[in-house]
């Protein structure tokens, strides 16, 4: 879940101006916006006669397979630790929420490696297992082998390249998007020899 806070807009916008603009903060496009939760909305009358919507909201952003050789059915498969501020790990072994590509909820479990899955479209939220100052990380198998290059988007970053990230000195909720991209120049059988 990622917060966004003080997002502007006058006071005749349209609804899909809203996600529009999430979107944009978020550098993602605005089909990627899996739900969009208002949290405050206050009315900015200061420069009177333009009156502004200011909005607090979260947004939830899902998995994404990308490029002319993605596998929207496989299984990609992560890793999550969490250590303390003492440096003591923290199981995350149990059952949390999820939502599917199609939008149903349901809940998915992790292993007590910490081990969990997911596919093209797929989020999960795993709740109250990181205290104030706690170190997360998070890792996705490496599936390079299979022509996947992997970037990250976190609430903090954007396009970081690499299967892994870590957040420090956790203090609020993080929010993480891993994006694998496979591109594959398909052959056509055509060739240009014995041109004039």
């Amino acid at each position: 879940m990622i917060r966004l806070t003080q997002i502007k807009l006058p006071a005749d916008h349209t609804p899909e101006a809203l996600t529009k603009k999430a979107a944009k903060l978020l550098r993602v496009l605005p089909e990627e916006i899996k739900e969009l939760h208002i949290r405050k909305r206050s009315l900015d009358a200061r420069k009177k006669p333009e009156l502004f919507y200011s909005y607090t909201v979260d947004v939830s952003v899902k998995k994404s397979v990308k490029g002319n050789m993605k596998n929207q059915d496989q299984d990609f498969e992560f890793t999550i630790t969490v250590v303390d501020s003492a440096n003591n790990p923290i199981s995350v072994e149990g059952t949390y929420p999820y939502v599917t590509a199609a939008g149903t909820s349901g809940s998915k479990s992790v292993n007590a490696e910490g081990k969990f899955t997911l596919k093209d479209g797929e989020s999960i939220d795993i709740e109250n297992k990181a205290p104030r100052g706690s170190t997360v990380t998070v890792t996705e198998t490496d599936y390079s082998s299979k022509g996947y290059t992997t970037t990250h988007i976190t609430n903090v970053c954007t396009d970081e390249k690499g299967n892994t990230h870590t957040f420090t000195n956790v203090q609020e909720d993080c929010a993480l998007e891993f994006i694998n991209t496979r591109n594959i120049a398909i052959p056509t059988g055509l060739f240009d020899h014995g041109k004039p």
